[in-house]
């Protein structure tokens, strides 16, 4: 089942990346994913590729989680 999400909302995403919904056009988004300029990559997806809205906190918890592993 497809997830509708809206521009600005933090998403995980089915493959377990973060992103931040930076552009949404009916069921098409852009986002970024990554920590910093060297690392930082626009990834485009659509609903079916979004397992979840996440709050916040939810966000900033699995963002650093990823920072941590990638370094």
């Amino acid at each position: 089942m497809a997830v509708h999400a809206k521009e600005y909302d933090n998403v995980l995403l089915k493959d377990g990346r973060v992103t931040t919904i930076e552009d949404a056009v009916a069921e098409s988004y852009t986002g970024t994913i990554g920590h910093d300029p060297s690392t930082w990559e626009i990834i485009y997806f659509t609903s079916d590729d979004i397992e979840r809205v996440l709050s916040q906190e939810e966000f900033n918890k699995l963002y650093e989680k990823q920072e941590h592993i990638q370094h």
